[in-house]
């Protein structure tokens, strides 16, 4: 009730303060920048060449794809490319205002408030993104279409999807581009979410993770259901099964989000009422995400996503930085247990690799009339796979309050570059808390697809 209302005062406002929306289609002389070799940009819109001092190598097609299981290691853990790389330096609170070009604000904030144990190991940049050639095929033709038909709305996307706007003109065609990254076309996932004390204690939740790419699955191999084609077809749908706490277990939550209303048409099943029922604030901007205890916003999620079905922040994209970021996480991805992982205020320093990597900027501020407990934030988006890497969120009295750090690493077996667990800390309190992630994902088949529609998950629930 309260969203219908806060939506209900704020629209007269927020068509007075609504910025004009780009069309994104790039020009002849744009797209001849962009190519899979021998230009500019690579197809994802990301500086080829190296930087002015070679400390960012130029991008030479990232990491090339093996079979799963020479991927994995006798623990089925990813086997590290990098291995044997040594770091370069270290940062620690003594010297971290030498490199301050390179941190975000909730980087250095980490460093003054934990001197004694917050440290970034940097090691030489490897620029290991890579992708599918089909989906570099994809984004070179959608990016000479796509559109934004209204700020939650995209049309004219090529079969096969691709990164919309990988020469963004603004703000809001880089979120989009994040919102539509490449995860592979569907993945399967056992993960763990954790809740962290500031004593660092801490206790994980189980969720069972499975996310289809209608937008990026082939063409031929999409259901035809009007569940799945209808505003333009659907970006994403997912069926998530909570494993633990006990209190939670059972529970059942799917859905899909569109290319037409990227708000998703999600269900939730709960055991004890044995019934589906419309879940209509599933994903909205300051809802918390499953399992966080308030830690973590759903559109926090993956260092910020688009949610909900109209937009309440305006975008300022403040071009490319060179930053420091979490990447090639596969140190961190080798270990199993969390009493090594999960340390007092962050994540175990020694365990975590930084990488210095461009990445896109954009800071978002709250519109009149709009309420959300964090109004002003940036969000950083590595340049070569568009996947949240970090964000700094401020508090409506203006103070640093949150910051988050993905693990990237490439899911080389699927060339496709995500998170292998995050961090989202609480700089005032000292808590942090990461979404479901740290286990293997699975790339070799979709899920059902109809477990994503209310029908197949009321089935699904009775069983």
């Amino acid at each position: 009730m309260k969203h219908r209302f806060q939506k209900f005062i704020a629209l007269a406002a927020l068509f007075l303060v609504m910025p004009s929306i780009t069309m994104g289609a790039l020009t002849t002389e744009e797209a001849s920048k962009l190519g899979i070799t021998g230009t500019p940009l690579t197809p994802f819109g990301a500086i080829r060449a190296a930087n002015a001092d070679g400390s960012i190598p130029s991008w030479q097609g990232g990491l090339a794809p093996v079979a799963r299981d020479a991927a994995r290691n006798d623990q089925d853990r990813y086997i590290d490319p990098f291995a044997d790389d040594a770091p370069l330096f270290s940062i620690t609170a003594s010297n971290y205002e030498q490199y301050a070009e390179h941190l975000t604000e909730g980087e250095k904030q980490m460093f003054k408030l934990y001197p004694e144990t917050y440290k970034m190991h940097i090691y030489p940049t490897r620029r290991s993104a890579s992708f599918p050639v089909r989906v570099y095929e994809a984004t070179l033709e959608t990016a000479k279409t796509a559109e934004l038909c209204g700020e939650r709305c995209i049309k004219n996307t090529a079969a096969g999807g691709g990164i919309p706007f990988p020469i963004p003109a603004n703000g809001l065609e880089a979120m989009w581009n994040r919102s539509l990254f490449y995860y592979g076309d569907h993945f399967r996932l056992n993960g763990h979410g954790i809740l962290v004390a500031e004593n660092g204690t801490y206790r994980l939740t189980d969720r069972s993770v499975n996310w289809n790419s209608y937008y990026y699955t082939p063409a031929e191999q999409r259901p035809t259901d009007d569940y799945f084609t209808r505003q333009g077809g659907a970006v994403t749908c997912f069926y998530e099964v909570n494993i633990s706490p006990p209190r939670t277990a059972g529970q059942l939550a799917a859905g899909c989000m569109y290319q037409q209303n990227i708000d998703a048409d999600a269900y939730m099943y709960i055991p004890g009422q044995r019934r589906v029922r419309k879940a209509p604030d599933f994903g909205f901007y300051d809802q918390p995400a499953p399992s966080s205890d308030g830690l973590i916003t759903m559109d926090a999620r993956g260092a910020y996503m688009l949610t909900g079905d109209e937009e309440w922040y305006d975008y300022t994209l403040l071009g490319t930085k060179e930053i420091f970021i979490p990447y090639n996480s596969y140190k961190l991805a080798a270990h199993t247990d969390f009493d090594e992982i999960v340390k007092p205020h962050h994540i175990n320093s020694d365990l975590v690799r930084y990488e210095l990597h461009r990445v896109w900027v954009v800071e978002a501020k709250l519109r009149p009339n709009f309420r959300h407990i964090s109004p002003h934030r940036f969000a950083y988006f590595d340049e070569d796979s568009w996947a949240g890497a970090l964000s700094d969120m401020y508090d409506a009295q203006g103070r640093l309050w949150r910051h988050s750090q993905e693990f990237l690493v490439n899911y080389y077996d699927a060339l496709a570059t995500d998170y292998w667990g995050s961090a989202h800390y609480d700089l005032i309190t000292g808590r942090y808390a990461s979404v479901t992630g740290w286990g293997n994902r699975e790339f070799d088949k979709p899920f059902d697809w109809n477990l994503a529609t209310p029908q197949g998950l009321r089935k699904a629930g009775v069983r």
